[in-house]
């Protein structure tokens, strides 16, 4: 049986203090797609209406995220559902029930580190780019943009993920 990954990229919002789940990886969810318009503008012009390139069964990328059929490189083990997880991501959770396993949640950029790190064996386009250095900067920004549809990595934005069987 094969497992496969739950994302839901949320945004922190500042005037309301919760986060707002901005889409679901497959679709922009409809019940985020109001808060998108008033609060971001046309979500396909800041969001997009994109499958994103994460695959469903990448084992590499799910032992770098959270130690789930893969080498554990970063030592991050599941955190849990964030306490203060959107309402989009507590629907999809409650909606896996007892198939859904090992939830947490990650910054973009620590995503996108173990993104690269699987796509390349190393984590140095992160840390050239969080030092400053220009000459990873675009794959960086790449990665950011397949990750998540949005090409920087906000403070304010976070994944969470699960996974099921």
């Amino acid at each position: 049986m094969g497992c496969d990954i739950h994302m839901v990229l949320e945004v922190y919002d500042t005037d309301e203090r919760i986060w707002v789940g901005l889409h679901n990886y497959r679709s922009i969810y409809p019940q985020a797609l109001s808060f998108l318009t008033d609060n971001y503008g046309d979500p396909k012009e800041k969001i997009g209406h994109t499958l994103f390139k994460v695959q469903q069964r990448d084992y590499a990328l799910f032992g770098a995220l959270a130690g789930v059929r893969g080498e554990n490189v970063f030592g991050w083990n599941p955190k849990g559902v964030p306490k203060d997880a959107s309402t989009l991501t507590s629907l999809m959770v409650k909606s896996d029930g007892s198939d859904g396993h090992s939830h947490s949640y990650l910054s973009v950029a620590e995503f996108v580190e173990a993104l690269a790190y699987v796509r390349d064996k190393t984590s140095d386009i992160v840390a050239e780019r969080l030092s400053g250095g220009e000459g990873k900067a675009k794959t960086y920004r790449d990665l950011v943009k397949e990750a998540t549809g949005v090409t920087s990595a906000h403070e304010d934005l976070r994944i969470v993920f699960w996974f099921d069987n």
